[in-house]
């Protein structure tokens, strides 16, 4: 094996207006070379992983932060504290002889390492598609996919579990013996591929399920352009629009409507986070009332965390992973267990 090797040029700036404003910016360009990342492996060989170089990776970024004291008078202070983070991972190249890495999931849904495609892609099955992502739908009277989507025989990429962007805002007030101090933070334009809801549905568990008792007649007519497959694997398609009524019956949610067909594309959902991450109450006591000179500081706590989630992903919790939080396969929801919410009370005393 050869060490990871890492080059990096960053180029920022630092200033302060009338000691009230600060701000930091940072730019960042970073290639690792023969990069070691944990790859999945064969269960039979007694490990789940195995280290390995596998390539090439490069990341552009920025880091924004901006300090701002709004108030300050003897018994109030107000300080406001905002960061924000936008990067970007490419797959250069990966090792020789391969063309995709599989780092963890499963079959239909995986995360996988890709040259020409940002770090840890979600990569699986989907329906087949016109140039312009129109559905294709299967034409031909004699399949039993009649009526229904094609699944596409290919793998692609399906997901993006990176954000856009990381934010935070920190609110700090100081009201005479009080300090209140909570911090909301946001993750912007993550992708989860929601294995969870894949199962729920092949179950007939889900709401997706609800309708599966309504007659062929007057169930579904699925959006896009008839088509097939001919005999040598090529998809054809007429540019008619699809008019053929079928039932998202059994046979459905058990095919490819369910998270254990050959699609799992629909169950690919905006996985963004808006949190409140963290929220704390302090008081100090006034020492010189209290008149102990072997006690410097005495002070109580509150401290809430992970009090509040905002998030339009239908699952448990966006920022659970299947495989732990210390492998590179992010993403992925398959029965995961939510994040802890904890309330903690202390005192502090400074001798």
């Amino acid at each position: 094996d050869l060490p990871e090797r890492t080059n990096e040029f960053e180029i920022g700036t630092n200033m302060v207006f009338k000691k009230r404003i600060t701000f930091d910016f940072a730019y960042y360009y970073r290639k690792t070379a023969n990069a070691i990342i944990p790859a999945a492996v064969s269960g039979t060989t007694g490990y789940s992983q195995v280290l390995m170089n596998t390539g090439q990776i490069h990341t552009n970024g920025v880091d924004i932060m901006l300090n701002v004291k709004v108030f300050k008078k003897k018994n109030f202070e107000w300080n406001i504290a905002s960061t924000f983070t936008k990067y970007k991972s490419i797959v250069d190249k990966l090792a020789d002889g391969l063309d995709q890495l599989f780092v963890g999931g499963f079959t239909n849904a995986g995360i996988y390492q890709i040259p020409g495609q940002q770090f840890g892609q979600i990569y699986g099955g989907d329906y087949a598609r016109t140039s312009d992502g129109k559905l294709v739908i299967d034409y031909d009277p004699t399949s039993a996919n009649y009526g229904y989507p094609l699944a596409d025989p290919k793998l692609k990429v399906i997901g993006n579990p990176n954000p856009k962007f990381l934010a935070g805002l920190t609110n700090s007030f100081k009201i005479k013996n009080f300090d209140i101090t909570f911090l909301i933070d946001m993750k912007v334009g993550n992708q989860m591929w929601n294995g969870t809801l894949g199962a729920l549905t092949f179950f007939g568990m889900s709401k997706n399920t609800e309708n599966r008792d309504q007659p062929n007649e007057t169930s579904k007519v699925f959006d896009g352009v008839q088509g097939h497959y001919d005999a040598d694997g090529n998809l054809v398609t007429s540019g008619t629009p699809n008019t053929t009524k079928v039932g998202l019956n059994e046979n459905w949610y058990t095919g490819n409507g369910g998270g254990f067909g050959n699609v799992a594309s629909p169950f690919v959902q905006n996985a963004s986070t808006y949190r409140l991450r963290n929220i704390t109450i302090a008081y100090n006591f006034p020492m010189k009332k209290i008149n102990r000179p072997v006690i410097k500081e005495i002070r109580m706590f509150l401290t809430g965390n992970n009090l509040l989630l905002f998030t339009p992903y239908t699952g448990i919790d966006p920022e659970t992973s299947l495989v732990g939080s210390a492998n590179n396969a992010k993403g992925m929801d398959y029965f995961n267990m939510p994040n802890t919410r904890s309330v903690t009370f202390g005192i502090n005393f400074k001798l």
